[in-house]
C-alpha cells in the first residue's frame, strides 16, 4: 500500500485552492485533499459534492449512478 504524502509542490498547490476557491473553516480539510490528489495526479473518490469546487481535481462521486 502506497499513502502518498506532500511533495515540493502541495503548499503552492494548497494555496492556489485556497485562494482561488476561497476556502475557509471546514471546507479547509477539503483543500488539502484535493492538493494532495492534484500533486499526485489522483481522483478523490468521495459523495461531498465540496470538491466540485476545485475545478482542478478528478472528482468521482461513487454512489452517484453512472451518467
Amino acid at each position: 500500500m502506497w499513502t502518498p504524502e506532500p511533495g515540493p509542490g502541495h503548499a503552492e498547490i494548497l494555496l492556489g485552492l485556497l485562494g482561488k476557491c476561497q476556502v475557509r473553516g471546514n471546507l479547509v480539510p477539503d483543500a488539502q485533499l484535493a492538493a494532495l490528489a492534484i500533486e499526485h495526479g489522483l481522483a478523490v473518490y468521495s459523495d461531498d459534492t465540496d470538491f466540485t469546487r476545485f475545478t482542478e481535481l478528478t472528482w468521482v462521486n461513487p454512489i452517484s449512478p453512472p451518467a
